[in-house]
């Protein structure tokens, strides 16, 4: 363990703000990861996932269960879909989104 702690501490506090001021100019032009197509969720695989849910489960906080979803309107896999690529186009998934 102080192996690591050796090999990870600044030896200087000249070289630890030096560290952070990096870090700080670095961070302030940062935006994450290039957001392309590999990264969006399809309706098929939407789809594939709500199939494939087990039966029997026990239902979520509102009382949701995976049965619910497998015998939805045929639409919810599109709607699912959009909400999914939405929340990754901007980056935020609500919290209460569970």
């Amino acid at each position: 363990m102080s192996h690591f702690s050796k090999a990870c501490a600044n030896t200087t506090v000249l070289g630890a703000t030096r560290l952070k001021n990096r870090y700080d100019s670095m961070r302030s032009n940062y935006c994450g990861q290039p957001l392309n197509e590999h990264y969006f969720f399809d309706i098929e695989l939407v789809e594939r996932v709500i199939t494939n849910m087990k039966h029997g489960k026990a239902p979520d906080l509102d009382r949701l269960t995976s049965e619910h979803l497998q015998y939805s309107h045929a639409l919810l896999p599109v709607v699912l879909t959009n909400l999914f690529n939405l929340m990754m186009h901007n980056g935020y998934v609500p919290r209460k989104f569970g």
